[in-house]
């Protein structure tokens, strides 16, 4: 977690460094910073009567425009996702947490109007790479449990995450350029997160999620 917390830190400095250099020669980039809430559910066949669970969202962006209505935007976004779970034998509430950090590459396309506001719609693949995992439970665990949910974890749970990403928000341009951006979005998870086990047998188990996010970019 030290280690991401350095990395983020480190691009927020250069993107900054980068934003004056272009905003003096007047290029078609932005840098932002956004962050906000995520709410986890696992889809799949496998997944035991899921509902949500909220967790965290943050992270850089990046846009290239290439006209007036397209912008390639790419982030690198810290993400709680996971889900909660009623075990069937227990009724015990489990709640996953999966923190990932996640490269998405978006396209946005911008509604041109009239005036500060501007609607866009954006779409595109993200991958996930593990950066730890954790749970709770609605009830007292014994050691032994704790232990035998913490080695499953260790085992079975996936280091990357694979998906689709849809959404919408609103842009509303300051007269400095810059832009305060609310976004809504839905990822959808393609790949189930959780390996094989020893028999070969898998198990489909998929991260969605319903994230908003508010945005500053410049």
């Amino acid at each position: 977690m030290r280690k991401l917390s350095f990395v983020l830190v480190a691009m927020a400095m250069m993107m900054f460094v980068a934003s004056g250099a272009f905003a003096q020669d007047e290029k078609p980039y932005y840098f932002g910073i956004k962050a906000g809430l995520n709410m986890g559910k696992f889809s799949g066949d496998d997944a035991d009567d899921p509902s949500y669970a909220m967790g965290m969202a943050g992270g850089l962006a990046m846009g290239y425009n290439f006209s007036e209505m397209f912008t390639l935007m790419p982030e690198v976004l810290f993400m709680q996702k996971g889900s909660k779970e009623t075990d069937p034998d227990s009724d015990i509430e489990m709640t996953w947490k999966f923190y990932y950090v996640d490269i998405n590459v978006l396209a946005k396309v911008t509604v041109p109007t009239e005036g500060n506001i501007k609607p866009h719609f954006l779409a595109g693949p993200y991958l996930g790479i593990k950066a730890s995992h954790g749970w709770s439970a609605d009830a007292e665990v014994t050691p032994e449990d704790e232990a035998e949910v913490d080695a499953m974890l260790d085992e079975y749970l996936k280091g990357t995450d694979f998906g689709l990403l849809f959404g919408a928000g609103i842009d509303y341009v300051l007269d400095s350029g810059h832009m305060i951006t609310l976004e809504g979005r839905y990822g959808l998870g393609l790949t189930s997160i959780v390996d094989d086990d020893s028999e070969g047998e898998s198990t489909d188990v998929k991260n969605n999620s319903i994230t908003f996010l508010l945005g500053y970019s410049f």
